[in-house]
């Protein structure tokens, strides 16, 4: 058993998958780690206070809808291997996705506000001050969801022309600005402004993809409103997937209005705790759930179904024997760690206790959390993206049943511990829907959810 576990270990790193997931990793980590210092400057500037905790919901839910159209980062990578060799089908492809997918988002953040800004008072238990506030950050922070599609998109395409190094590093270029932006009017602003310093952050990171895409993988910049065959069949695709994020990314914001019934600045700990244990999951599957993603594109189109889920099997393998000890080793430490990246400034140490327990329930997850992220990408590389959708349906009234029973007994770590049972639950989920998907896929008859009739 350990010599087949060491063989899978072998065959899953390949020495051009190695080469590229060493490099995107490497420059992942340079990218990740500025964007994750800014969260630890806010907690040594701002603290933990009932301002913080206004701007994180606020925050929350403006990446809720940049995130749910996140699939059309992944998407594109498929979509974008089917197309090479086809002339000038590209270029119409990027530039019709950037101006439809525009004029949905626009659409999306006036529903969002519409809806969301009435809610606040019913969701939450916030006083009438912090309410208020909410809305103000709210509206303070909308221009943020689409500069965040621009990005995806633009970053989506590098990646599937495997050009990795960008894409990776362009979130420190965005995290010298915004901490720049934030330096120069937390004393005028205090914490409104933070939601321009994101957004003047997210604006340099867009320059920065712009320039890479004009020199390294050009394509002509004209955005276009037109819906040909390509773009019809890649947004069918990503129905499912868009629909499974609208409950998946609902998580996170129900567990921040979960977080304001407890005490003040819990909805700010839970933040501090998400932002410890995304620095390990995002060093961890970053730059390899990058790379997998588009050598397994090509996988499939070149070499076909099996060879591509024996390359799929062994990968959850391996990565599941990677992450299990890097978990303990992190829940064993996080006192320390939480000690070493927070307490500083204005950070209350009396919460240090509460950030550490609930980054540890976070990282008991983690490797449920990693194999995840490997089944989702290659149920889009295989176009089921129906399973994903079912998957979201079914965990997330889950994820709130548990949290509204453990946070009575552990507060804000029970809200992090549901999280992690819920990265199990998704996990398994999506193993049968893979498995099933694989065996369908072998039949001569059948197709992707994107050609589906329904």
């Amino acid at each position: 058993m350990k010599a087949r576990r060491l063989r899978d270990l072998v065959l899953f790193l390949e020495p051009a998958r190695l080469a590229d997931a060493v490099s995107t990793t490497g420059f992942t980590l340079v990218g990740k780690s500025a964007g994750f210092l800014v969260p630890l400057l806010i907690a040594s500037w701002f603290g933990v206070t009932p301002g913080t905790d206004a701007f994180f919901f606020a925050y929350g839910a403006i990446l809720f809808l940049a995130g749910v159209l996140g699939p059309i980062l992944e998407l594109v990578v498929p979509f974008v291997a089917e197309s090479r060799g086809e002339p000038g089908g590209l270029d119409r492809f990027i530039s019709q996705l950037l101006g439809t997918s525009t004029i949905v988002q626009i659409g999306a953040v006036s529903v969002l506000l519409v809806v969301l800004v009435p809610s606040v008072p019913w969701v939450t238990r916030f006083n009438p001050g912090a309410v208020a506030l909410v809305t103000q950050l709210l509206v303070e922070t909308s221009p943020l969801a689409l500069l965040l599609l621009w990005t995806s998109v633009l970053s989506g395409y590098l990646n599937a022309r495997k050009s990795f190094a960008v894409p990776a590093v362009a979130p420190a270029v965005r995290a010298v600005a915004n901490v720049a932006c934030i330096v120069l009017l937390k004393g005028r602003l205090g914490v409104h402004a933070l939601p321009l310093g994101y957004i003047v952050g997210e604006a340099v990171r867009l320059g920065a993809l712009c320039l890479a895409v004009w020199r390294r993988a050009p394509f002509r910049f004209r955005p276009a409103v037109r819906l040909d065959a390509r773009l019809a069949e890649f947004y069918r695709a990503c129905a499912y997937p868009v629909a499974a994020m609208l409950w998946t990314l609902a998580n996170p914001l129900v567990d921040s209005a979960i977080a304001s019934w407890l005490a003040p600045g819990s909805v700010t700990v839970l933040r501090y705790a998400e932002t410890l244990y995304m620095v390990p999951f995002s060093l961890f599957t970053g730059g390899l759930v990058t790379v997998l993603l588009a050598h397994w594109s090509e996988r499939y189109q070149d070499a076909g179904r099996a060879e591509f889920e024996r390359d799929v099997n062994r990968s959850v393998t391996s990565v599941l024997w990677l992450a299990v000890p890097v978990a303990v080793v992190l829940m064993a430490a996080s006192r320390p760690i939480a000690g070493l990246l927070l307490a500083h400034g204005s950070f209350d140490r009396a919460r240090l206790g509460d950030v550490a327990i609930a980054c540890s329930c976070y990282l008991a997850g983690l490797p449920a959390h990693a194999i995840a992220q490997l089944q989702v990408k290659a149920l889009f590389v295989l176009k089921r993206t129906r399973a994903v959708m079912a998957c979201a349906m079914l965990v997330a009234p889950l994820n709130v049943a548990l949290d509204l029973a453990l946070m009575r007994i552990l507060g804000v770590a029970g809200i992090t511990l549901a999280t992690a049972l819920t990265s199990v639950a998704t996990a398994i989920f999506l193993g049968r829907a893979l498995k099933a998907a694989f065996a369908e896929a072998a039949t001569p008859v059948g197709g992707g959810d994107a050609l589906a009739s329904d």
